[in-house]
């Protein structure tokens, strides 16, 4: 038999989860998340906000890591109020229906749409925390992609030419896109005097390199010459390895020990430029 002490001790309880965690008692909701996408698509109308959705599967391991780091985390709870989210299993209906209407690839992704359900942005893979809640608070400031894109380029500045041009280097590799963006980034800082313009150009050449666009080394030769000190060499030593991969050891040699020659601090390349050295045949 259970204590009447115990009950009302049961009852607090389930009052104070109540009124701490809504959701939890929610017919609708679950920790932020509706619990169906027309439930999710008819309270984004109504409320006029932004709807972020969830695809995901059944045994998923990236799309639990992305719960358990993200969507668990106070501060990503703290925003749902400001947004509508909903979780869909891409195997079942109407998973597969949304699957196919917005193209998508793989699992997990997160879609951005506005409360007509067209696409704002996405995010294809598992993300840091600050990373994800940055790109929600951009997307409700009325900067996500979409809009940024409609913006181009008279609206547009160097923050948002750095946000476009990473979106389609990191988020969605489109060389066709990267292309435009990313030549009108560099057009904003061309002797690259700001650390954001070395970064990204950096993390986007080795991007072009390691998908196969061949016209990415001149870029990465140019780059490190205009910019020989610093991080740079990671790059040299990813272009002079990629000639050795593709048997041009004559263009390797040429390219580093040129780089070799105009770099000051050759400490973090002189181990490798030995190497180089020796396994090319050209010890003196």
């Amino acid at each position: 038999m259970v204590h009447p002490g115990m009950i009302r001790k049961m009852a607090v309880i389930v009052l104070f989860l109540a009124l701490a965690y809504p959701d939890a008692f929610s017919a609708k909701r679950y920790r932020g998340f509706f619990r169906t996408y027309e439930d999710a698509r008819q309270a984004a109308r109504q409320q006029h906000q932004i709807i972020m959705i969830e695809f995901t599967r059944k045994g998923c391991f990236p799309s639990k890591q992305l719960n358990q780091e993200v969507f668990r985390n106070r501060k990503f709870l703290a925003l749902t109020d400001s947004m509508i989210c909903v979780r869909v299993d891409g195997e079942t209906d109407p998973g597969r229906q949304l699957l196919e209407k917005y193209g998508i690839q793989g699992y997990p992704t997160i879609l951005f749409t506005d409360p007509e359900g067209n696409e704002l942005e996405r995010i294809t893979s598992v993300v840091p925390l600050d990373f994800f809640l940055t790109t929600v608070h951009r997307i409700f400031q009325g900067k996500a992609i979409a809009q940024l894109e409609k913006q181009f380029p008279d609206k547009t500045d160097y923050p948002d030419l750095y946000t476009l041009s990473l979106y389609y280097a990191r988020n969605i590799f489109d060389q066709e896109k990267l292309k435009i963006y990313f030549e009108a980034f560099k057009k904003e800082d061309p002797t690259y005097q700001k650390d954001s313009t070395k970064v990204l150009s950096r993390y986007i050449l080795q991007k072009e390199l390691r998908s196969g666009v061949y016209s990415a080394a001149n870029k990465i030769e140019a780059f490190v010459y205009d910019v020989p000190e610093g991080n740079s060499y990671k790059l040299a030593f990813l272009l002079t390895n990629y000639y050795l991969k593709i048997g041009q050891k004559r263009e390797a040699w040429d390219f580093f020990s040129g780089y070799y020659m105009l770099r000051e601090n050759k400490g973090p390349i002189e181990a490798y430029y030995q190497d180089l050295k020796k396994k090319l045949g050209k010890e003196d």
